[in-house]
């Protein structure tokens, strides 16, 4: 029986279709994708598989890049470069900033260090000029009270010593009349030698350490309160007679500040005193 010439040429027709199907999937130099189709009984060519991931991949890639981002990328790089620039320029002008201030903060050291030792000097010419005038006060009231009066220079400035027995019986804050006599002398020369300037007259009252016998009774605190009862004694006379009460402080300190040991009557008798210092007024 010969076959139906519509078969016939309906499967040359697929066959023709597969053939051009094949044709058209072939890459060059690569195997046709011919085996991942078939023909339909319509005689059209359909996949029966996806292409591979890689494919996909490239084609999703491609779909991807957008005319605009290489653009938008060349605008972000001029911007941190930008940036970059500034930082750089920022750091070099504070580096430059902190030069000038170190030399700003040498120069201020030098000049420190300048009015300082100008300073020291104004410091112990005053001081020497003090100290002259309580020398000339020295020597003029020794010269009527021979002894136990002396001019020199302390830790804190010039000091007029006075002896105990210069000014008071023993065991007593009261002034005696050769006491009176020379504080009288004295107040009248601290006027003279001191008229115009802001000082401050201190009178410091020191002891030995013998128990006080004589009227022991008027000072319970013992040595202490008998040194500050002589200090404010002094002082209270010296304000008396002209010397300004805005100078005058007062201190005692008993038996705690001595110039010579306790142990024998001679370190003693230097114990006993009264001291006068005259200072330039604080600031």
């Amino acid at each position: 029986m010969q076959p139906d010439s519509a078969s016939v040429s309906g499967a040359s027709s697929r066959k023709f279709s597969a053939s051009g199907a094949a044709n058209r999937f072939r890459i060059a130099g690569r195997r046709p994708l011919a085996a991942a189709g078939e023909v339909s009984k319509t005689g059209k060519f359909r996949l029966s598989a996806w292409p591979s991931p890689a494919l996909l991949m490239l084609a999703v890639l491609g779909a991807c890049q957008q005319p605009g981002t290489a653009e938008r990328q060349k605008l972000r790089q001029q911007a941190w470069e930008q940036r970059l620039a500034e930082t750089e320029a920022l750091s070099q002008s504070l580096q430059q900033s902190n030069e000038a201030l170190r030399r700003e903060n040498l120069q201020l050291q030098r000049e420190l260090s300048r009015l300082r030792r100008e300073d020291a000097s104004v410091q112990v010419e005053t001081v020497r000029q003090e100290l002259a005038e309580l020398q000339r006060l020295s020597e003029a009231l020794q010269a009527s009270n021979p002894g136990g009066i002396e001019a020199l220079v302390g830790s804190q400035g010039p000091i007029l010593r006075l002896d105990e027995g210069l000014l008071f019986a023993s065991g007593s804050h009261q002034l005696s009349e050769q006491g009176q006599g020379l504080l009288q002398q004295l107040a009248g020369q601290l006027r003279d030698s001191f008229a115009g300037g802001d000082y401050r007259v201190q009178v410091l009252g020191h002891t030995d350490d013998q128990p006080v016998q004589r009227q022991a009774e008027r000072y319970p605190k013992g040595n202490l309160q008998l040194s500050c009862a002589r200090a404010l004694e002094v002082a209270d006379f010296l304000q008396r007679h002209g010397v300004p009460e805005s100078w005058i402080s007062v201190a005692g300190f008993g038996p705690w500040q001595p110039v010579a040991s306790h142990g024998d009557e001679q370190g003693r008798k230097q114990n006993r005193r009264v001291e006068i210092l005259v200072l330039p007024a604080l600031d």
